[in-house]
């Protein structure tokens, strides 16, 4: 690959923040892949430790790799740096890979082949956690696992992780939202449903959003209680968010949890509630095991070990969510109120 190499197939792009051992193992397995056409465009997102000098020394070691650099003074979020790397690239497929991932030889051969297909707008490929240490880690395995479904020969993917997925140029372009974009106090915490605007507006679009289990990135992803803790939090704010912004269905099992807390709360006064607490619960619950086993892959030896994690995990996720949804409606009964007062002011004039 040549730096000035014109109109790649495929443009990968990396934003980065405050990870300059992982960004360098990130490109190194970019270096390696079996597919040739492509470049790179990493994003310092505003950076405190050596990332910068770093990813300049990588590129100078590698004279031949398609690698462009665009540096923030300040930190901007993902999203917002993704868009900008999108606007400079110039493939006509769009691929994602976070920092802390390792990306496959064959990543990129394996993720294109869905798009012999004319009806499909965007691949994502399967994530494995390699951060085990501890338990808020373990709780993690299988978080960003895709599944799929088989339909007319082609792997109907339930969802898109933005940390490994291609995406056609004309769905890429300015679409990823940055209304979420808060700026994380650490690197951990990354749960802001980055992704889900764009998996949304695909699907309304009429398009299909395809599974390749056999790209794989491993990540890199470690935790400590406070980053799980806000992880949760966040996850659960940014889920309601986006639930008013696209007009998406309630949560159904962090309602459940939410309403098994307040009708134990009412059972205080009322004691008969209290079935309705259990019940809700069963619901929740029922919900989480299906989660785990199921759609994260655990086995029943892991999903017991990391139940404690679970429930602080769904307990803050709920809080956040609740909180934002408060937030929301009461943003909304503002704007209903100042669009109402012109009205009324006209009203009382014309009376006079």
């Amino acid at each position: 690959m040549n730096p000035g190499e014109a109109n790649p197939l495929i443009s990968v792009i990396v934003p980065t923040r405050d990870r300059s051992d992982k960004i360098v193992r990130c490109l190194q397995s970019l270096t390696c892949q079996s597919f040739h056409d492509f470049e790179v465009i990493v994003v310092n997102d505003g950076s405190n430790d050596d990332t910068e000098d770093q990813l300049v020394q990588f590129a100078s070691e590698h004279p031949d790799f398609n690698l462009h650099l665009i540096h923030h003074p300040t930190p901007r979020g993902a999203n917002p740096s993704r868009n900008e790397a999108i606007r400079s690239s110039q493939g006509s497929l769009i691929a994602f890979i976070d920092d802390d991932c390792i990306a496959n030889s064959h990543w990129l051969d394996k993720l294109q082949t869905p798009f012999v297909h004319p009806n499909v707008a965007a691949a994502g490929g399967h994530i494995e956690n390699v951060a085990v240490s501890n338990l808020w880690e373990r709780f993690f395995i299988g978080q960003q696992r895709v599944s799929s479904r088989l339909v007319n020969g082609i792997r109907i993917a339930n969802r898109l992780v933005a940390a490994n997925m291609l995406v056609l140029r004309q769905y890429a372009v300015d679409t990823l939202d940055e209304d979420r974009a808060e700026i994380p106090k650490d690197v951990a915490t990354s749960a802001r449903c980055d992704e889900e605007g764009l998996r949304i507006k695909i699907l309304r679009d009429g398009k299909l959003t395809v599974h390749v289990p056999e790209a794989i990135c491993l990540h890199d992803h470690p935790y400590r209680f406070r980053s799980f803790c806000r992880q949760a939090y966040k996850s659960g704010r940014s889920t309601a968010r986006l639930a008013f912004k696209y007009q998406l269905a309630p949560r159904w099992e962090l309602l459940a949890l939410i309403g098994a807390g307040l009708f134990l709360l009412l059972s205080a006064w009322l004691t008969e509630i209290v079935f309705v607490s259990a019940a809700s619960f069963s619901l929740f619950l029922m919900a989480a095991i299906y989660n785990e086993l199921a759609l994260k892959r655990k086995t029943v030896l892991r999903s017991i070990e990391t139940f404690p994690a679970l429930f602080i995990y769904f307990g803050l996720r709920s809080a956040g969510y609740l909180n934002e949804v408060v937030s929301q409606l009461r943003r909304i009964v503002s704007l209903r109120k100042s669009e109402a007062m012109p009205v009324v002011s006209a009203t009382r004039s014309s009376n006079e």
